[in-house]
C-alpha cells in the first residue's frame, strides 16, 4: 500500500531483530513475550526487509542507524 500511495521514492524503517526485543528486554518491558512489542508481528532482518521493497522498486539505500533498519526505494 506504502508503494502504491507513494510518487516517486519511499522511506521506510522497520526495528532491527532480535536486537529490538534485546533491548525491551534491557529496559524491563514485555517479559511475558520476550521483549517482543504489543502488535508486532513482523520480525525483519536487514536482508528480508531489502528483498521484500526490491519487489516494489529499487533500493538505492540501506542505512542501520541503531537500532533501526532504513531503505530508500526509488518507485
Amino acid at each position: 500500500e506504502m508503494a502504491r500511495v507513494a510518487e516517486r521514492w519511499l522511506l521506510a524503517s522497520v526495528p532491527r531483530e532480535p536486537l529490538w526485543r534485546g533491548l525491551n528486554m534491557a529496559r524491563g518491558s514485555y517479559w511475558g513475550s520476550l521483549g517482543n512489542t504489543p502488535g508486532h508481528v513482523n520480525h525483519w532482518s536487514k536482508r528480508s526487509f531489502v528483498s521484500m521493497l526490491s519487489s516494489h522498486g529499487t533500493v538505492e539505500e540501506a542505512r542501520s542507524p541503531f537500532p533501526w533498519t532504513m531503505l530508500l526505494v526509488r518507485l
